[in-house]
């Protein structure tokens, strides 16, 4: 087993020093122009975006519990964190929105993910603290993954790309 192999339901972009856990991405991208959250759950602020506390985490071990945070403030809907924990690929059910830096991990250690990024911004379930001007409060945005491995800071509303991660 090696980096850029096909197993556990994707490609492995990452392998632990025992070469026996890692991670691996989905296949394909699980929605193409959706949104980091939809309106009617979470803590709506007036502009129609959404802070998530616990969904801060940029590290990486954290997509999972920051996917699970954006869940469970926002129930169901059509948004990254939810299609990505909906996704089945290989018949695994484990699936979640990478953090930020699981992104980057991605992006830098794999020659073949690293294609995957040759057209799309990819969402993270990081969000980002900036302060909001209008509201004067965290937080509006989230980070993102440019094509070219920049790491951007969107607004939450834009529509961007989500694939699937998980551990094995």
């Amino acid at each position: 087993m090696k980096i850029g192999d096909t197993a556990f339901g994707g490609i492995i972009f990452y392998l632990d020093s025992t070469k026996r856990h890692g991670f691996v991405c989905a296949l394909n991208h699980q929605a193409v122009n959706i949104g980091w959250f939809v309106s009617g759950g979470g803590y709506i602020y007036p502009d129609n975006t959404v802070f998530i506390s616990g969904a801060v985490d940029t590290a990486v071990g954290a997509g999972a519990s920051n996917t699970d945070a954006i869940i469970r403030a926002l129930g169901q809907g059509n948004y990254a964190a939810m299609v990505c924990r909906n996704y089945n690929g290989g018949g695994f059910t484990d699936w979640f929105l990478p953090s930020k830096n699981e992104l980057e991990l991605m992006y830098l250690t794999n020659p073949i993910t690293h294609v995957l990024f040759q057209s799309d911004l990819l969402w993270s379930s990081s969000e980002a603290f900036e302060a909001n001007p209008v509201i004067n409060d965290p937080t509006d945005e989230a980070w993102c993954m440019a094509p070219d491995g920049t790491q951007l800071i969107y607004m939450k509303y834009q529509w961007e790309v989500a694939r699937a991660i998980r551990t094995f």
